[in-house]
């Protein structure tokens, strides 16, 4: 449960970033007024804020820069207008700087590069894929340093056909983007560390609404597989280091239209790969599941919760897979519920750490524990140890 408020700090903005002449959408300091509350905690290992404007606000996306602050982006929402920003936090969660981010052009969506900058990309949150189709905007990333000043930007296809899903950064230091298309084919493409396109693979009947790169240069995308039956089912593709499909899985079968649908996947220290996903016939319910490095599954789990106040199985979406500083796996879902397993699939503790406050972006820091984001018409920004408290 949150404490009470103890600190409310005021931040400020005008208008003082000028357009570069090659870049007339350069990003620009944004004006306004953003209210930062520190909820609970404080120090740079443990605190809650809640971040808030005059109109609704959420974060969508996290990263951390190498000297251990924060960039986040997100939107606010008020009169019909949607505006996305950029914010940088310092290690506290105090506000350094908002900028905004040219509306309509791109979605809230960071990436950290091995040099300490950052991917921006327009891509479209797996959540909303589960239930309703995207708008489609140019696949287009944009680089930024950790200061949120643009260094440049790529855009891959002519037209608005196409739309990202994910942006990973491989293990070479270039890029690989996932995404979808109007036709329902899945691509993949993959770039240098300059952001030029190197190939780029079509996958039919397949939207991807996650990659992971592995130790062998290759790649696992998940996401969800149209059928013959119009019908959609929980899909994993492991693909080699061209994209080149090496095995495919259906995670879950289902009779219903929306089916089920895979959310997020990582390599595990031992290269097996864990993927979370949720399931929406014949009750909503998430899941999770263990493959080895050939597809074979090793174990299954559901993430219900059973509520102490109703009784009732509420269903737990996996948000984030990321694997913890001693090896095992840590699950955070939709609503802030915190689980730790082990590659046994024994699960060894599991918390709230939001509130049931709803999550968008979860992240591991550089001190070996966790932030998370999220909110409706505020923003709440959690920072836990590695135990989640």
């Amino acid at each position: 449960m949150m404490r009470t408020i103890l600190i409310i700090l005021t931040v400020t903005f005008t208008l003082s970033c000028k357009k570069k002449d090659q870049s007339p959408d350069q990003f620009q300091t944004a004006p306004g007024t953003i209210n930062n509350e520190l909820l609970s905690g404080g120090d740079v290992s443990s605190f809650v804020r809640k971040f808030s404007v005059n109109s609704s606000m959420e974060i969508w996306s996290l990263g951390q820069t190498l000297v251990g602050t924060y960039l986040c982006t997100g939107y606010t929402y008020k009169d019909g207008v949607l505006e996305n920003y950029l914010m940088k936090l310092d290690a506290k969660g105090e506000i350094l700087f908002v900028k905004k981010i040219p509306t309509n052009e791109y979605g809230p969506e960071l990436e950290s590069t091995f040099d300490g900058c950052f991917i921006l990309a327009n891509t479209y949150n797996s959540v909303n894929l589960a239930v309703t189709n995207p708008g489609w905007l140019p696949a287009e990333i944009v680089k930024l340093n950790s200061d949120g000043t643009e260094l440049w930007r790529k855009s891959y296809v002519n037209s608005s056909s196409h739309r990202l899903t994910a942006v990973k950064q491989a293990t070479d230091q270039g890029l690989i983007l996932a995404g979808i298309q109007a036709n329902s084919e899945g691509f993949l493409i993959k770039t240098d560390a300059s952001g030029n396109e190197l190939w780029r693979k079509n996958y039919e009947n397949f939207t991807i609404t996650d990659v992971t790169k592995m130790a062998d240069n290759g790649f696992v995308l998940c996401g969800r597989r149209k059928t013959s039956s119009n019908q959609f089912d929980a899909y994993v593709v492991r693909t080699d280091a061209a994209g080149t499909v090496l095995w495919s899985q259906i995670l879950t079968e289902t009779t219903s239209y929306y089916g089920s649908i895979a959310h997020c996947v990582t390599e595990t220290v031992d290269g097996s790969i864990a993927v979370g996903g949720l399931s929406f016939f014949p009750q909503r319910a998430g899941f999770i599941r263990l493959y080895d490095a050939n597809g074979i599954e090793i174990w299954r789990k559901n993430t219900d919760i059973l509520t102490t106040t109703t009784g009732e199985f509420l269903g737990s979406e996996p948000l984030g897979i990321l694997n913890t500083s001693d090896g095992q796996l840590m699950f955070v879902d939709s609503q802030g519920y915190m689980r730790r397993i082990l590659l046994t699939g024994e699960e060894t503790w599991n918390r709230s750490v939001t509130d049931k406050q709803p999550v968008r972006a979860f992240i591991k820091t550089a001190d070996n524990g966790f932030i998370m984001a999220g909110g409706s018409s505020f923003s709440i920004l959690t920072k836990t140890d590695f135990q989640g408290f």
